[in-house]
């Protein structure tokens, strides 16, 4: 199946396609997308798509297989066509999934893609109202150098416009990640950045970790930060998110899809945080730092005291 020649634009589970007349050139935007969930975003666009995020191993099988479900959440009758389009993590760590480039690469890749409806090669998918089917994807990665391949699988609907318009039609797109790994994880992520402030007045604590994946192929990384306090006694653990980290890539770790904060405000003393990062379920690192915390009220009192003592002492060298 080839690439139609629709510019496609990707944000994680949220697809917009710019579809312009054929003997126009294709235009590039970036749309701002408001939406607060796929399921939202979904009812909105009146269909949906399952699953969102595929993972597939090619160095099990070079021929690899999985169902795509498409359900029209409208009364009204639907039509959608379907694109490929090659996807990148973002450079920012936050984890988005941006557009990437159609190299020869993926070209060939997407010569190899097919999705069958009905024991048929699908052109487009036509759904009566509330009508949900499954299509059946079928992959043949080329025997070429091993290699990963990160692409979506966009479903757009066909809307008919006037043979003679100039215009543009934005449509909202819906789709597939699909997350080709070539080889099995032999190395853990590793942790480039894990900080915060060394001094503190009062809680909350909020961490910077920075993990990268050093492997040639699809990672992941996963894990806890523990905290000590200066006898040794665990006191919290914060949970760490998982994050997929595609090759080459980095991601700042997050904790309930936030950033990494211990909530405790009323802290007094020295505390070692210690992250460990898991990946692959096996696969271990870690690091640890310290921070102090005092409190603004402690320090004043502190403060005071000191000057009291200095001044005491003063005066008894003074008289002495």
């Amino acid at each position: 199946m080839g690439i139609n020649s629709s510019s496609l634009f990707f944000y994680p589970n949220l697809y917009y396609t710019v579809c312009m007349k054929r003997n126009l050139p294709i235009a590039l935007a970036l749309l701002a997308l408001l939406a607060s969930s796929q399921a939202a975003y979904a009812q909105e666009v009146g269909y949906s798509v399952s699953p969102s995020l595929v993972q597939l191993k090619a160095y099990n099988s070079t021929q690899m297989h999985g169902v795509i479900r498409i359900t029209n959440l409208h009364q009204q009758p639907l039509t959608l066509s379907y694109s490929f389009m090659p996807v990148k993590q973002s450079s920012l760590g936050d984890g988005n999934l941006l557009p990437a480039p159609v190299t020869p690469a993926y070209l060939n890749l997407f010569r190899h893609v097919q999705l069958d409806f009905n024991g048929k090669p699908l052109n487009t998918l036509q759904l009566q109202g509330l009508q949900s089917e499954s299509l059946s994807l079928s992959i043949n990665i080329p025997q070429q150098s091993p290699r990963d391949y990160y692409f979506s699988i966009l479903f757009t609907p066909v809307i008919s416009a006037p043979i003679n318009s100039s215009s543009s039609t934005i449509q909202p797109s819906l789709g597939t990640t699909i997350l080709v790994s070539h080889s099995p994880v032999t190395k853990p992520a590793s942790i480039t950045s894990f900080s915060t402030n060394s001094f503190y007045i009062h809680g909350p604590i909020t961490f910077n970790l920075e993990v990268s994946n050093p492997n040639s192929t699809l990672s992941n990384a996963q894990g806890a930060i523990t905290i000590h306090s200066l006898l040794g006694q665990r006191i919290a653990v914060i949970p760490l998110d998982n994050a997929l980290l595609l090759q080459g890539n980095m991601r700042n770790l997050t904790s309930h899809g936030e950033k990494i904060t211990w909530p405790e405000n009323w802290l007094l003393g020295v505390y070692t945080a210690k992250v460990s990062v898991v990946s692959n379920n096996d696969l271990k690192t870690s690091r640890t730092i310290h921070f102090t915390v005092v409190p603004l009220f402690t320090l004043i009192i502190i403060t005071v005291f000191t000057a009291l003592v200095i001044g005491i002492a003063v005066k008894i060298w003074r008289k002495s």
